[in-house]
């Protein structure tokens, strides 16, 4: 006998079955909604981790570092919802001690939860105005040792709120040094802007190695110097550069924290004059320099990242050992190389990291 029941309980199927995809495809098209706000809306999906703010002080040069630790920190698991950077950027110059001062009075003002200082003239201020604070420091050392320079008691403990990743300076020398007598064997003198050029507390430690070093390979320093008062433009630098004749130095050495802010630029253009190669940091040599070899600052940044994770799950800055750069690098400018009448050997080329051509 035929059932009358069938069709309807059929219709009934069709029906339940029906509003279930339609429940799904709400509850998908609200899940998708919910998901966009909160990417391009603001709600803040929660990680686990407590919210950080880093204050980041830097200069333009150290770009790579503060790169470098940001990177770091995403690698680490750290999203823009667990972290924000409140940067302050400070340039070189006659008053550089006070803007650096500037800067950290408004990163405290800030609450941050660390600060993050791209050199050891940067860390040196800040370490003086945050004793008393419990304010943890990560640092990056370019041209000092943090240890003579006195920012840390040892590499194995800091003794104070710092921990920090320090450049091989003495490699850094010397190699360089080493570089020249690749670039040209008979290479004698190497020309740097020392007295007058440079401001206080910038360079010496490099002064001092290049003279301990140089001598060692039979490369003597021609110093370049000046009593007139410090200047930020080019006056100082030319009344003593203009003189200088093809045939009096065979190189160029650029040395960081200068008064005159385009001083690597003018060193440059004095090289191809004197058809010489010229070296310059790494922070430099898009503006100026036929070569630099140093540590890689951008894996440096890296490293600090390590350290500042480390901090915010509960390790004291002091209790963490300090570090040298995990990575050196060489780059050559070959165009500038050219402009001055010279090419790199085949043993640069082929150590070379990074070979720039324009």
């Amino acid at each position: 006998m035929y059932n009358k029941e069938v069709p309807s309980k059929l219709q009934e199927t069709k029906e339940v079955s029906t509003k279930l995809q339609i429940g799904i495809v709400i509850a998908i098209v609200v899940l998708l909604a919910v998901a966009a706000y909160a990417e391009f809306g603001g709600i803040a999906i929660q990680s686990g981790k407590a919210h950080r703010t880093v204050g980041v002080i830097y200069q333009h040069q150290h770009s790579a570092a503060y790169e470098g630790l940001k990177q770091g920190m995403e690698k680490l698991g750290y999203g823009k919802n667990d972290i924000t950077y409140d940067e302050v950027l400070v340039m070189g110059g006659p008053t550089f001690s006070h803007d650096v001062e500037m800067a950290e009075k408004k990163l405290i003002a800030d609450n941050v939860d660390l600060l993050f200082v791209t050199s050891e003239q940067i860390d040196k201020k800040v370490l003086e105005l945050t004793k008393g604070t419990n304010i943890p420091i990560v640092f990056m050392t370019r041209f000092h040792d943090p240890l003579s320079y006195g920012l840390i008691n040892s590499y194995k403990s800091s003794g104070n709120n710092s921990a920090g990743v320090g450049a091989n300076l003495a490699e850094a020398v010397q190699k360089a040094l080493f570089f020249f007598k690749e670039i040209n064997p008979k290479i004698a003198r190497i020309g740097v802007f020392t007295d007058g050029f440079m401001m206080p507390d910038g360079s010496e430690q490099v002064i001092s190695e290049l003279k301990k070093q140089a001598p060692k390979i039979g490369i003597s320093m021609v110093e370049y110097t000046t009593t007139n008062p410090p200047d930020a433009t080019s006056k100082n630098w030319h009344e003593v550069a203009d003189k200088i004749k093809p045939g009096e130095i065979d190189g160029l050495f650029h040395l960081a924290s200068h008064y005159y802010g385009k001083q690597e630029v003018e060193e440059t253009e004095l090289a191809t004059r004197l058809h010489i190669p010229h070296a310059v940091p790494s922070s430099d040599i898009p503006t100026g320099g036929s070569f630099s070899f140093g540590d890689d600052f951008h894996e440096s940044g890296g490293q600090a990242a390590v350290m500042v994770d480390k901090i915010f799950n509960g390790t004291k800055p002091a209790d963490i050992p300090i570090e040298l750069g995990s990575k050196t690098l060489l780059i050559l400018q070959l165009k500038r190389a050219r402009d001055a009448g010279f090419t790199f050997p085949d043993s640069m080329l082929s150590l070379a990291e990074v070979k720039i051509e324009k």
